[in-house]
């Protein structure tokens, strides 16, 4: 049996943001999808213009999927933690038939710490680009998560609340074992009588940031087996971190954590430039950077290469052999910081990788490439470099 999905793919194709200046042509992504159609529509959201370019088809085989973590009983549990450090349930994973499926339940265990559910909300996908930010990178948004389809309080005193997720909304291209991430979030009340209160919860995982919110992102692998008998073994993924390219300070590299804003910038990255016309250079590809400095606790995972001639940037991503690229972001334009409209009218400078000029998500590769095109008349520009990096054990 197998589940058929399509949907539309949308990328900043033709991004036009404050600087006027960007547009983005892909080199490579999207590759071995079953079938794709030349599309343009587009559309206006009060973060970017977007272009719908490919309508995306693929076909997963529904008998054989199951989650690698599961137990004897199909299911991964995550502990649902409530004001960070209260246990408050669990957040039940499995898969069953063409969905994924997310169970909230609370803990009933230990009567002084009863949590009953007000509101219940999820985000899944395969590039944690995709989860929905604040400009500064310091805060996810939950109330903007696209499940449960119809959001709304819950009803009074309940302890338990399902969310389906049908797979052909966030896997395009089955490779056999596939990383989905999710982040799971929970409005409580947990205690009695007077002395109940009122807490956040998520579903154990790792912060997105070290600064502002405390949300938290988690991972299931979605094993196909049927694919794995073709493609051989599941690698376990391990070490997936955030990667910049970085340039020293005197070589035009600027830690976006030193750039004033207000509230300031929560994402460890640089950008670099101004960079001339006739500029060709390589930089190293620094994943894992928790502050300005590219050593301390992070590692170069590869290189990123950049050609300008004043109208065109070839910018290329290669990763070192251990590595994966899961997702690359660029940008590139003649301010520091890409520009998106709030409000339809105030500009806004932000590091969040989804408001750069061009991305690629869901990849299982070791080099990736982007032609980004402008108005740069000559002129020189900025360019910032991202990707997801995961470790893969080395055959």
């Amino acid at each position: 049996t197998h589940f058929w999905g399509c949907k539309f793919a949308w990328q900043p194709q033709v991004a036009r943001r404050a600087n006027n200046d960007l547009k983005a042509t892909h080199t490579t992504g999207f590759q071995n999808h079953s079938c794709s159609h030349q599309l343009m529509i587009t559309t206006k959201s009060s973060f970017v213009r977007w272009s719908c370019l490919l309508l995306l088809c693929w076909s997963v085989s529904v008998g054989s999927l199951s989650l690698d973590g599961a137990d004897s009983t199909g299911v991964q549990t995550f502990t649902l933690l409530a004001g960070q450090t209260i246990n408050a349930g669990g957040v039940l994973v499995s898969v069953d038939g063409a969905d994924l499926v997310f169970v909230y339940q609370t803990s009933t265990a230990a009567a002084d710490l009863a949590c009953t559910l007000l509101e219940v909300h999820l985000w899944a996908g395969t590039a944690l680009s995709g989860v929905p930010q604040t400009v500064d990178a310091a805060n996810v948004i939950p109330g903007l998560f696209p499940y449960p389809l119809v959001a709304g309080p819950l009803a009074a005193g309940s302890t338990s609340a399902e969310i389906r997720v049908p797979l052909a909304d966030i896997l395009a291209n089955p490779q056999g074992c596939d990383c989905i991430y999710f982040a799971a979030h929970a409005s409580l009340e947990c205690g009695h009588g007077k002395d109940r209160t009122s807490e956040t919860g998520w579903a154990e995982g790792v912060r997105f940031t070290d600064r502002g919110n405390w949300a938290m992102h988690a991972q299931v692998n979605l094993v196909d087996a049927a694919l794995m008998a073709r493609n051989g073994i599941c690698e376990e993924e391990s070490d997936c971190k955030q990667a910049f390219a970085y340039a020293a300070p005197e070589a035009a590299g600027t830690c976006f954590l030193d750039i004033p804003s207000q509230p300031p910038y929560a994402l460890a990255g640089w950008t670099i430039g101004p960079l001339p016309a006739g500029t060709q250079a390589t930089y190293a590809l620094v994943a894992g950077a928790a502050g300005c400095d590219p050593v301390a606790a992070s590692t170069q995972a590869g290189t990123v290469t950049v050609t300008y001639d004043g109208a065109t940037a070839l910018v290329s991503f290669a990763v070192y052999a251990g590595e994966q690229l899961r997702e690359t972001h660029v940008y590139a334009g003649r301010t520091q910081l890409p520009g998106v409209q709030q409000n339809g009218q105030q500009v806004v400078y932000t590091v969040l990788p989804a408001a750069y000029t061009a991305s690629h998500t869901n990849l299982a590769t070791v080099e990736d490439s982007y032609i980004v095109e402008g108005n740069f008349a000559g002129e020189s520009i900025f360019l910032i470099a991202n990707a997801a990096t995961c470790g893969h054990p080395m055959a």
